[in-house]
């Protein structure tokens, strides 16, 4: 079995010790567009954004309309590919999960046209990666979002890998069952952004739907933009989780969450090329440089992200960094920890939301700490 380490998806995931979108995959979203449909999209990314605007409740969007799925390719997608190269790294943090099979089943649940299989197998181009076999089912209940999805695969030169685009509607949990048990078992699956537009208790029912379908120690990561919306989601998810048999990864220590709200986002800064139309014109004069988002990964076994730290330095308490605003200098600083979450005051340090860190004393003292 393939070993692969926190340095191995570094070096493919970074350039110049900074996150980065590969260029192909840039490329593929704009080859996907014809040239005139680049002001419709543009207007339609306008549309997008008003929809965006509340935070209190689920989105919906028309993915059936060309403009709509030319709009999210070309504002959204790009960051999101960001999502499953995060997630494998934070993930090979610890030792028991560095082990990777030979053949790999992954679910990208939710995947419209295709942020998460594009970031998914770009790496597995590259070695240690490329010594793994990997199959991907991406299944989405807009046929237009797979077909480019599809589209988006073939253009980035990743037409090698299977990856089979299923039309699935996720509201219907017998069906989504019946398809997974068709499919999987999976090793990894990634819901990316999916729970936005979700009711909470189907989202929840997801989780149990997706526990029955797992490999040995496999992974379910969760991503959602940072909403109200979300927030409220987070512990109901952990509950869920917990009530079937599943375990938080990360981000949080202890599986007490808030009953009420889970305060859990982090923010990503990346590298990307400034999008030009076939004429050479600026797409996104100011296009967005950082992935914001709640995360939350599980695991079907008792295994977090602060393991191996805890054997490192077992004089320490671990648990992950908050901050309250964007300057830790004026605003407060809290760490969740397996004692709930504890509050520290403000920080000289430029310590970032979603950091590892390792405390000790009383009042709270950082000892150590990593960012994620």
């Amino acid at each position: 079995m393939p070993q692969i380490t926190y340095p191995d998806v570094w070096n493919v995931i970074s350039k110049g010790n900074r996150l980065f979108i590969p260029y192909v995959i840039e490329q593929a979203i704009l080859d996907c567009i014809p040239t005139d449909n680049i002001d419709m999209a543009k207007i339609a990314g306008d549309e997008l954004q008003e929809i965006f605007k509340p935070l209190d409740r689920a989105i919906t969007l028309d993915y059936n309309r060309d403009e709509i799925v030319n709009a999210y390719s070309l504002y959204y997608l790009r960051r999101n590919t960001l999502i499953p190269r995060i997630a494998i790294r934070d993930m090979v943090l610890n030792t028991d999960l560095q082990q990777f099979p030979e053949n790999m089943r992954v679910l990208d649940l939710g995947s419209g046209t295709g942020a998460v299989t594009l970031g998914l197998l770009e790496m597995f181009l590259h070695p240690p990666f490329n010594q793994i076999n990997i199959t991907v089912d991406s299944l989405d209940k807009s046929m237009p979002s797979l077909i480019r999805l599809k589209q988006h695969q073939i253009q980035a030169g990743l037409s090698d890998f299977n990856v089979n685009a299923v039309v699935q509607d996720l509201n219907d949990i017998s069906a989504l069952d019946s398809e997974l048990r068709r499919l999987g078992p999976y090793d990894l699956i990634f819901a990316a952004n999916v729970f936005n537009e979700l009711d909470h208790q189907i989202s929840c029912d997801i989780i149990r739907c997706l526990s029955n379908h797992l490999k040995e120690r496999a992974l379910i990561t969760i991503v959602n933009a940072q909403r109200d919306f979300t927030k409220i989601l987070q512990p109901k998810l952990v509950t869920a989780a917990v009530n079937n048999s599943l375990y938080v990864y990360y981000p949080c220590p202890t599986q007490n969450c808030s009953p009420a709200v889970c305060w859990f986002w982090r923010e990503h800064d990346y590298d990307c090329q400034k999008l030009r139309s076939k004429g050479g014109q600026f797409i996104l004069s100011n296009h967005r440089d950082q992935l914001v988002a709640t995360w939350l990964i599980l695991c079907n076994k008792q295994l977090t992200i602060f393991d191996d730290f805890k054997l490192r330095y077992p004089g320490l308490g671990w648990g992950v960094f908050r901050i309250y605003g964007k300057d830790p200098c004026k605003h407060t600083c809290e760490v969740c920890t397996s004692q709930g979450i504890q509050s520290i005051g403000p920080q000289t340090s430029p310590y970032k939301r979603g950091a590892i860190v390792g405390y000790s004393g009383t009042p709270l003292q950082i000892q150590q700490y990593l960012e994620l």
